[in-house]
């Protein structure tokens, strides 16, 4: 199985492969290790959890937490729709913030890749150092926010972006749609979201 791996990715074989790997398995350790059932960011953090359990429960958004039953949202609504799956095998809190670290380990492998399509190995190692030694990656990986995920749209769309500027001439139509799946889930991740897509706007 390893050798399987290795022969798809021969930068598993490399210094920068193996550095990488570290660094991810660090942090995924230290993430675990850092998990607790307190909310750092409140009422962030418990509604995202409340409209996951409705999700998951198939009400749709709706909190019952209150003396009145809410029946709307007063976030971007998407990062709780990705908490329903983990909602459904394990414990509400330590669940959802499961789902973060899954969210920090590609926050880290997409930057490195985008990174190192216009740079190399190297400057890509440097790039996700400074965030593997920045003490909020931790932190946002043990909380139940959304920042983590809208990162990683947002690197997606300058991946995906990149590409298509480099070969102007193969924008096929699954991938003009991806794009625009991406830049939809910007926007209902972080309302900041809506920027992105002014900037794309005006840019075409």
């Amino acid at each position: 199985m390893i050798f399987q791996w290795t022969r798809k990715f021969p930068l598993l074989l490399t210094r920068t492969g193996v550095a990488l790997l570290l660094m991810l398995g660090v942090t995924v350790t230290v993430s675990v290790l850092s998990m607790t059932d307190v909310f750092v960011y409140t009422p962030d953090s418990a509604r995202y959890l409340i409209w996951g359990q409705s999700l998951a429960r198939f009400e749709g958004y709706v909190d019952k937490s209150g003396p009145e039953t809410a029946r709307y949202v007063v976030h971007a609504p998407l990062f709780s729709l990705f908490l329903v799956p983990a909602l459904w095998v394990s414990s509400p809190i330590i669940a959802a913030k499961a789902v973060n670290i899954v969210f920090v380990i590609l926050v880290l492998v997409l930057m490195f890749l985008f990174v190192r399509a216009e740079h190399g190995d190297a400057s890509a190692l440097a790039a996700i150092g400074f965030l593997f030694l920045n003490p909020l990656l931790i932190l946002f990986s043990t909380q139940i926010l959304s920042d983590l995920a809208f990162v990683a749209a947002i690197l997606l769309i300058f991946i995906l972006a990149g590409r298509m500027m480099n070969l102007p001439h193969h924008h096929s139509l699954p991938r003009i749609l991806s794009y625009a799946v991406l830049l939809s889930c910007a926007v209902l991740l972080r309302e900041l979201g809506i920027a992105i897509l002014v900037a794309v706007g005006a840019a075409m």
